[in-house]
């Protein structure tokens, strides 16, 4: 399956509250069965509890897929990972405040 260059952007509403942006430019083949989490920046380890309003999602050439991440504690120090099917595995540190991030 060709790979899919996706784009990745996350915005921390609150310390509790997260949305990410999964942008599949025009051209590119699916991205198919993307897997999100939220991850501490320095190990890796997936942060838990964390719940998604939809996640193992495919995105269709030329749209985006916003999702809802939440925690009943606060994220503190996070990063948001993406990887897929045929998409590059991408990690990407969340400003600590409330503001967004682009993949770099």
């Amino acid at each position: 399956m060709p790979k899919a260059n996706v784009i990745l952007k996350a915005i921390r509403f609150s310390d509790r509250s997260i949305q990410v942006s999964i942008t599949n430019p025009a051209g590119n083949p699916i991205a198919f069965f993307i897997r999100l989490s939220v991850v501490n920046p320095e190990t890796g380890e997936r942060m838990l509890p964390v719940f998604y309003d939809k996640n193992y999602l495919s995105v269709l050439p030329g749209k985006t897929t916003v999702v809802s991440v939440s925690s009943a504690k606060p994220f503190g120090r996070c990063a948001v990972q993406i990887s897929g099917w045929n998409v590059k595995e991408q990690t990407i540190p969340l400003p600590f405040g409330n503001g967004s991030v682009d993949e770099k």
